[in-house]
């Protein structure tokens, strides 16, 4: 009888055989060892990545605490670690594993070392002004404006009463500086119809306040935000600088070459010097109101050269300029508790961090005036650090049973990475490779 299979044929139609039961009849023990190799290999498999995992767990073990490198953990030279002790602040070090000197007596920091600078000779910013028409004089009364100093704004009302003269009207502008911030604190000086405002090293800010046709500005003039620091954001020629570089300047320092125009702002021409190969560092400092460089390096071979070759920039913000040389590093030491004072010797260094004998020292200070600092520095072993490192050992052996091996073969796999390198066996636990 024809019967009709999954495949949508009519087997044995012509013939009346079952073809497809015959055939599966015939491969049955065939398909029986397929299908037991394909368990066979899926077990296989499952087994390869048990060892895998034991494989890559001893080869980490190995790799942190018994391997040949520097990074191991139990490495001769990480449990032989060496540690520093200073006697005083004025000095810290650290140490390698190649140091030589048991100890160092420092007798005396004869100096630190510094860097050559210039600094601005005085102030670079222009004093905030006032200028005033005499013909206008006498509306000032009830006239108001802002004056911030040093942070503190307050409101400055002009007193109702008659100015007929200019020293009249700086007679009672300084009186309002003296009662809102203290005698002394703000200076009015008067030069023809000009007002001057200085504060020494205070900062200064003027502002206008209350309504429009009540402000001082429509009598005395004065550019609201007026400053007596510079904006550094601001271009050159709207910086408040009180001696004029020109419309183009150009200028070298350490003998690189720069070039700039007036609308160029200070802080992109510093960031520009910064960034270049002159090797010096410029900075404003907003207190002082005046310029610094300092050269990139320490020691007495640093410097700083400035020229203007066009224009007058750097004139402008450093005037004559006052010039520190760099000084090396200077102090009196000596050897393995040797303290005996012809037996000092005189170390002379560029930089304030420094090596001697596997050692590395930094000066972080010294002793004021000729006094001397006698500072002892001990080298020797560091037994918490090696302590640590074992702890951290044992506490990973007791987690041994997680990656199916134990303490007794994993300590016989350090055993052997620990012998002498020609005693070695040959690597056992290598990472299997696919």
């Amino acid at each position: 009888m024809a019967t009709v299979s999954n495949s949508s044929r009519i087997s044995g139609l012509a013939s009346g055989l079952d073809v497809e039961s015959i055939i599966d009849g015939l491969t049955q023990g065939t398909q029986t060892k397929i299908s037991k190799a394909k368990q066979d290999l899926e077990t296989l498999e499952w087994k390869k990545e048990a060892y895998q995992s034991i494989t890559d767990a001893l080869y980490s073990f190995q790799n942190t605490y018994c391997g040949s490198s520097n990074t191991a953990m139990l490495s001769v030279s990480d449990l032989k670690t060496l540690t520093a002790t200073s006697s005083s602040g004025y000095i810290t070090a650290a140490t390698t594993e190649n140091s030589i000197s048991e100890s160092l007596y420092i007798s005396d920091i004869v100096s630190l070392a510094s860097s050559a600078k210039v600094t601005s000779s005085s102030a670079v910013s222009a004093a905030p002004t006032f200028k005033g028409d005499l013909a206008t004089l006498s509306a000032l009364s009830g006239k108001s404006l802002n004056v911030t100093l040093d942070g503190t704004t307050k409101t400055l009302t002009f007193s109702d009463k008659s100015y007929s003269t200019f020293e009249d009207a700086r007679t009672e502008l300084q009186s309002l500086l003296n009662g809102a911030f203290g005698t002394g604190r703000v200076s009015v000086a008067l030069n023809g119809n000009t007002f001057s405002l200085s504060t020494g090293n205070s900062i200064l800010s003027l502002n206008n306040s209350g309504s429009e046709g009540n402000e001082v500005s429509t009598v005395l003039s004065f550019t609201d935000g007026a400053s007596n620091r510079l904006a550094l954001s601001s271009t050159v020629e709207e910086s408040n600088l009180a001696l004029s570089p020109g419309d183009t300047f150009s200028f070298t320092v350490n003998g690189e070459n720069f070039s700039f125009s007036s609308s160029s702002s200070i802080q992109k021409i510093m960031n520009q010097i910064n960034s270049s190969d002159a090797g010096v560092v410029m900075s404003y400092s907003k207190t002082t109101d005046t310029f610094t460089m300092v050269s990139s390096e320490t020691g007495s071979a640093s410097t700083v050269k400035l020229a203007d070759t066009e224009g007058s920039f750097l004139s402008s913000i450093f005037g004559a300029g006052v010039y520190t040389n760099g000084s090396d590093a200077v102090l009196r030491v000596g050897f393995n508790g040797d303290t005996d004072e012809s037996s000092l010797i005189t170390l002379t260094r560029s930089s304030n961090t420094f090596d001697i004998d596997g050692t590395s020292y930094t000066l972080t200070g010294k002793a004021s005036g000729t006094t001397a600092e006698e500072v002892s520095v001990s080298v020797g072993l560091d037994p918490e650090a090696a302590a640590a490192k074992v702890t951290k050992f044992i506490r990973r052996l007791q987690q041994s049973d997680e990656n199916h091996f134990t303490e007794q073969a994993l300590m016989k796999l350090c055993y052997d990475w620990l012998r002498p390198s020609d005693r070695r066996p040959k690597k056992r636990y290598d990472r299997q490779r696919d």
